[in-house]
């Protein structure tokens, strides 16, 4: 089910607004003149911030979202950082069992992540045998170990690996599947490049200018700059190395990157063509994907009704039009049309009977 924007952000909404109403009463409380003099207090605020904001997290942002229930961990731990800034010295006795927990809690968490790390390492190899990309293999393995496909983690995964770790892989095809590739006449890959020179100079100027003028903001964006040029890299490389597809199993894979992929049957497909420019359907039903290469699209994709496109870290997005840019956008049109064809003329029932 695709949730709406409205309905995404809602928990989390909720969950905010429920933990800063909790943290006002309890500062309230903890301003009362009879605070210190009255021992039921300190205890009494000791327990809602250690025991409802983790409850509320885990009610209102774990069970919505499918975070890893391990995660509510990070949650008490930041309620007992919280407990210790707000209450004064005095009181701050009653949080001396915590640092017990938190030490059992973290050596736990250690060693879960640990055992999960090594299944999901070896559901990887097994996928990653038999398929070629690189995210899907990854989603599948967090799916099978997990339960979950983590979108989050695997785009973070993915941006290091193709940024860091992808120099001498091949494209991400079987032998059975044409490839189309959108990078080696549209320029994309300069131009990326450019941004990414432009943004590592920029990275310098602004490094000086802050070390002089806010020091303390020099260390937050450095850490920016350098993963928005991870973040840029990894996309030039995905872009090389996962080209559109038409698969064996019968269907068109579009990749934009590591940004955008849709997979849907030749059967979903209901018209392709060549265009110049952008088409005269436009809105929420379209995507222009050709943007994310900094070029105008050459092809034009509908479908018969309308299509799930996985997005970045874990965004999807519904469209019965999409716009895209191939290097051979004729051979393109051309394959798919003859495929769609003779998967038309495949599942076409023949009638048998005689002549009167």
């Amino acid at each position: 089910m695709l949730l709406t924007p409205t309905f995404r952000y809602r928990p989390a909404l909720l969950f905010g607004g429920l933990s800063l109403t909790l943290i006002g009463v309890e500062i309230l409380i903890i301003r009362r003149p009879d605070f210190s003099l009255r021992p039921a207090l300190p205890a009494a605020v000791c327990f809602d911030l250690l025991t409802m904001l983790p409850l509320l997290f885990y009610w209102q942002v774990v069970r919505p979202y499918q975070l890893p229930k391990g995660t509510v961990v990070a949650a008490f731990s930041a309620a007992v950082a919280l407990a210790y800034a707000l209450l004064p010295s005095a009181q701050q006795h009653y949080l001396g069992w915590t640092s017990y927990a938190l030490a059992g809690a973290e050596v736990l968490t250690a060693g879960v992540l640990l055992l999960n790390l090594s299944r999901i390492r070896r559901a990887f190899s097994g996928r990653r045998a038999t398929e070629p990309d690189y995210l899907e293999a990854l989603t599948a393995a967090f799916n099978t170990v997990l339960g979950r496909s983590l979108a989050p983690v695997v785009a973070e995964i993915g941006m290091l690996y193709y940024a860091l770790c992808s120099w001498r892989t091949t494209p991400e095809a079987r032998a059975t599947d044409q490839a189309f590739t959108n990078y080696q006449d549209s320029g994309t890959t300069a131009l990326l490049a450019t941004i990414g020179l432009l943004w590592v100079l920029e990275m310098g100027a602004a490094h000086m200018l802050l070390a002089h003028w806010w020091p303390a903001l020099t260390m937050p964006a450095l850490v920016l700059h350098v993963y928005g040029l991870l973040f840029l890299l990894g996309h030039i490389r995905a872009i090389r190395l996962r080209p559109t597809l038409l698969t064996g199993q019968q269907q068109v894979v579009v990749r934009v990157g590591f940004l955008w992929q849709l997979r849907v049957p030749l059967s979903a497909v209901a018209e392709v063509r060549s265009i110049s420019q952008l088409p005269v359907v436009v809105g929420p039903q379209m995507l222009n994907s050709a943007r994310f290469l900094l070029t105008p699209p050459n092809v034009w994709i509908s479908f018969t009704e309308p299509m799930t496109l996985s997005g970045p870290y874990g965004s999807h997005r519904q469209a019965q039009y999409l716009a895209l840019y191939l290097d051979q956008p004729a051979a393109f049109i051309t394959a798919l049309t003859s495929r769609m064809v003779l998967a038309k003329n495949a599942f076409a029932t023949p009638v048998v009977g005689n002549n009167p």
